[in-house]
C-alpha cells in the first residue's frame, strides 16, 4: 500500500485540490482483510481512492422527537391510570370493611359491622339501642357521627383535639327541621328541637335523597314515642 498526498493532475491540467491517494495492491486474502474498510463492493482492487481533505458542513438535526413524547405521556398516563386504580381499590375496600365512612346516609342492616361496632363506642349505646340511621362527615365513622336509633338521637365529634357527644331522647322531640342543601358537595342540615327549646344539629348528605330519609325517619320516630 502506498499513500501519497499531492496535487491532482486532471486532462485540463493540475489542480492543487490536496488529494491523498492511496494506492493498494492486494488480491486473495488481503483483499477481503481490507473490504469493510475500504468498500471494496463498489469501486476495484488497485484504483486510486481518493478522499476529500475538508469535513462536509454540519448538518442541521432533523429528528423528530414524536416518538419520545408520546412514550412519555403514554409513561404518565400509565401512572395516573395505576393511581387511580389503587385508589379506587382502597375507597372500595374501606368502604366495604367500615374503615372509611360511606359518603351517604346509610340505614338498616345496610350498615357494615365495623362501623356499628364504631359507632356504639363512640356515642355510648346503651343495652338494647339499636341504630337506625347514620351519616359521617368524617373521613372514618369514629371522628364524627349523625345517629338515629330506637331511643335516641345522637351527635358526637371525636377529631383528636375535640370530642364531644350529645342526644335528645325520641319522646322529648318537639319538632324536627330540614335544611336541604342546595350543593351536591355540601350537606343538608337536620336542626332537632327538644321539648325544652335546647336544638341538636344533624348532617346528612343529600346522595340519593339520604337526608330527607334521615329527616322523615326521625319525624316518624319521634311520633311513634310520644315526641
Amino acid at each position: 500500500m502506498i499513500v501519497t498526498h499531492r496535487d491532482e493532475v486532471r486532462d485540463d491540467g493540475a489542480h492543487r485540490n490536496g488529494v491523498l491517494r492511496i494506492t493498494i495492491a492486494c488480491t486473495g486474502v488481503a483483499a477481503a482483510h481490507f473490504s469493510l474498510c475500504l468498500h471494496v463492493n463498489r469501486r476495484h482492487l488497485g484504483d486510486a481512492y481518493r478522499y476529500p481533505t475538508e469535513r462536509p458542513p454540519p448538518m442541521n438535526d432533523t429528528r423528530q422527537h414524536g416518538p419520545t413524547v408520546l412514550v412519555t405521556v403514554g409513561a404518565v398516563l400509565a401512572l395516573f391510570a395505576s393511581g387511580a386504580i389503587a385508589l379506587f381499590a382502597f375507597v372500595g375496600w374501606g368502604l366495604t370493611t367500615g374503615r372509611l365512612a360511606d359518603t351517604k346516609v346509610l340505614s338498616g342492616n345496610k350498615i357494615p359491622p365495623r362501623i356499628a361496632t364504631s359507632v356504639t363506642v363512640a356515642a355510648g349505646l346503651l343495652p338494647g339501642e339499636q341504630i337506625s340511621h347514620f351519616y359521617s362527615a368524617s373521613m372514618t365513622p369514629q371522628g364524627d357521627g349523625n345517629v338515629l336509633t330506637n331511643k335516641r338521637v345522637i351527635s358526637y365529634v371525636n377529631d383528636g383535639s375535640n370530642a364531644w357527644c350529645t342526644s335528645v331522647d325520641l319522646g322529648d322531640i318537639a319538632s324536627v327541621r330540614l335544611l336541604a342543601s342546595d350543593s351536591w358537595l355540601e350537606d343538608s342540615t337536620i336542626v332537632v328541637t327538644s321539648s325544652d327549646d335546647s336544638e341538636l344539629i344533624l348532617y346528612a348528605s343529600t346522595e340519593d335523597g339520604g337526608d330527607l330519609r334521615f329527616a322523615d325517619a326521625i319525624r316518624v320516630a319521634a311520633v311513634d314515642d310520644g315526641g
